[in-house]
């Protein structure tokens, strides 16, 4: 099975990943290991300094900051936010949502959810047709609307 993050595209996509969590953890005073990248990993990522802090979701858009502010919120699969959770509440720690703006080159992020793998965020649940992924397509799925006024800006 050929999956999108493998190719020429989803590499692109990857690196940007890869320097978003790079400036984060600089920025936030973390160390963090990342999960292969070249398969359907249910996270992306696991903050620690002396234990495990949170573990996180990042996700990279060709989209700026006022895009982003325009919509008013950002659009993330319902089933990744239930993976989050499910993480967070078995390793006792946070659950983080973190999106790089390609254009930008900036970061928006936020606490999805507590160690207890309790919501933290009011999420506007809804079926939605969407782009399916970086290469394309239309998927029809559960999506998790997350209020931009819930984000923090890196």
């Amino acid at each position: 099975m050929n999956l999108d993050c493998n190719t020429s595209n989803g590499r692109r996509f990857i690196a940007y990943q890869h320097e978003c969590l790079s400036i984060f953890c600089k920025r936030k005073k973390v160390s963090c290991i990342t999960t292969n990248d070249t398969f359907c990993a249910d996270i992306d990522a696991i903050f620690y300094r002396d234990s495990v802090l949170a573990v996180g979701e990042c996700k990279t858009r060709q989209m700026t900051l006022s895009q982003l502010k325009r919509f008013g919120s950002y659009l993330v699969s319902y089933s990744k936010i239930e993976k989050l959770i499910a993480i967070s509440k078995s390793l006792q720690c946070y659950g983080l949502l973190i999106v790089y703006l390609i254009p930008d080159t900036k970061i928006v992020w936020c606490k999805v959810c507590d160690k207890q793998g309790n919501l933290l965020v009011d999420i506007n649940r809804q079926t939605t047709s969407t782009q399916a992924t970086c290469n394309g397509g239309t998927a029809i799925r559960d999506n998790a609307y997350i209020p931009f006024d819930a984000m923090l800006l890196i």
